[in-house]
């Protein structure tokens, strides 16, 4: 069951978002994501900089829109929250057409989010733009010591 709250939570939160920017209500992009704050462009600079001269692994990184639905809806389907693979709220030809994901069907859409929730746990650092689940996924999915 919290599982489902916190799925549908993140879902709800981004239409909130998404309608108050049609009235004019903007978000604080200088308020904490998920309670740490945000990087600016000169510290993400040096740490990513200080992490390539010292030769350290790094996984610096951004969800794309599209993987992100495939992501977030397999998420929805392995932890029972769905029925189905794929939301309403996604278009198919955009994972196949912009995202390059290949071959097409639900097998391949299931082992691609799957292999996305797996990489998640490994992100140094997310580059944030607050697309729909994008908080659920990170927050669900990603290392405690992940910086945005």
């Amino acid at each position: 069951m919290r599982e489902q709250i916190d799925w549908y939570s993140s879902f709800l939160t981004f239409h909130f978002y998404e309608k108050g920017a049609k009235i004019g209500i903007k978000r604080d992009l200088n308020s904490p994501y998920l309670g740490k704050p945000l990087l600016s462009t000169e510290q993400a600079s040096d740490y990513i900089r200080s992490h390539i001269d010292q030769k350290l692994p790094l996984m610096a990184c951004r969800y794309g829109g599209d993987e992100l639905n495939v992501t977030s809806a397999t998420a929805a389907y392995q932890n029972g929250i769905s029925k189905t693979l794929i939301t309403k709220h996604h278009n198919l030809r955009y994972i196949y057409d912009s995202a390059g994901v290949f071959p097409e069907g639900e097998e391949t859409l299931l082992r691609f989010g799957q292999e996305m929730l797996e990489c998640s746990s490994e992100i140094d650092l997310l580059g944030v733009w607050y697309n729909i689940m994008e908080d659920y996924v990170v927050k669900k999915y990603g290392p405690e010591t992940v910086q945005y």
